[in-house]
């Protein structure tokens, strides 16, 4: 293996992921989640989803192989074993976050989701990208990075996703059934995306045919359509949540009523003149969202959780008052 196929191979492995990364994090335009706990979530995909989806892959495979036969394993590693494992092992940083209030809603479900599939499709682009180098030359290695970071990067992304906007929609839902069904729903999506894609790749090898890969290069991106869609969906519904929330705030005297046509509009409020001089916005426009948001949250947590709801509320509006000299 050459050093000008390893240089490469890191570039190709985590420049166009950490740009989809951040696309990703840019998306969630009204709340966007820390820095820190997206480059853990994206780190966790990267490093403990490979090792437990290697651990759980080698267990489930040997089973598999009993079943089915040894003739029949590498297949149904792919298209089965992969996916069941994968998604499990890149969602288990999901739930150790979920409790979190920065994981509130849709699109923060679909962000984390995403992040933790990008993290893992990292690891194992640079892992595909050394063995078609060293197997197959440049040529090899360019096909591989092609398909890979185009295709089966982010589908990792668009399965996770998946998983994660379920889980984002059951943070603060109403009802027990939703909260037992759409965990199921979200990873089972996850895991049939990545079979879709798997499968595939399997049949046009099986058949040597580039017909099945055609249809996976039409799927994985209506997908990532799908799951863009989703995330739209549940930004307009955080819009007419900042919209129903601030509401009081403007009959309390927080915050002025001519804002509360702004700040619900992505547009309006990254735009300049509807602020006093005095007034900074990168420090305004976030308390008032979060406020929105937490007093949303709160009219649906535990009884037991809204003593600590009240408190965030009250140091909210004390924060805005503050920067808003009212």
């Amino acid at each position: 293996m050459s050093v000008i196929g390893i240089v490469l191979s890191v570039i190709f492995a985590t420049l166009p992921i950490f740009a989809y990364l951040f696309f990703i994090w840019w998306l969630d335009r009204y709340d966007r989640e820390p820095v820190w706990l997206l480059i853990m979530t994206f780190a966790w995909g990267g490093m403990g989803g490979v090792v437990l989806a290697v651990i759980g892959s080698f267990a489930l495979s040997l089973s598999m192989s009993a079943v089915f036969g040894i003739a029949g394993s590498d297949a149904m590693d792919t298209v089965f074993v992969a996916p069941v494992v994968e998604e499990i092992t890149k969602g288990l940083f999901l739930l150790v976050i979920f409790a979190r209030r920065d994981f509130d809603n849709t699109t923060d479900g679909v962000v984390y989701g995403a992040a933790a599939g990008l993290g893992f499709a990292a690891s194992e682009n640079f892992l595909y990208f050394i063995s078609a180098w060293s197997d197959g030359g440049a040529g090899s290695w360019a096909q591989t990075v092609f398909l890979r970071t185009l295709f089966s990067g982010v589908m990792h992304a668009f399965a996770t996703g998946m998983l994660g906007a379920a889980l984002g929609y059951i943070k603060f839902a109403r009802s027990t059934f939703l909260k037992f069904l759409m965990p199921i729903v979200g990873l089972g999506a996850a895991m049939g995306i990545h079979a879709f894609w798997n499968g595939s790749l399997v049949l046009a090898g099986a058949a040597d045919s580039l017909a099945p890969v055609a249809l996976g290069l039409v799927g994985v991106p209506l997908f990532g359509l799908a799951l863009f869609v989703l995330t739209q969906l549940s930004l307009w519904t955080e819009s007419k949540t900042i919209a129903s929330e601030l509401k009081e705030e403007c009959a309390l005297g927080i915050i002025p009523e001519s804002h509360l046509a702004i700040l619900p509009s992505y547009l309006r409020r990254a735009g300049s003149g509807w602020l006093p001089p005095t007034v900074i916005k990168r420090r305004y426009v976030p308390l008032a969202t979060t406020l929105a948001f937490r007093k949303f949250q709160r009219k649906r947590c535990p009884p037991s959780e809204v003593p600590g709801f009240d408190a965030e509320i009250a140091s909210l509006r004390s924060q805005i008052r503050t920067v808003l000299n009212r």
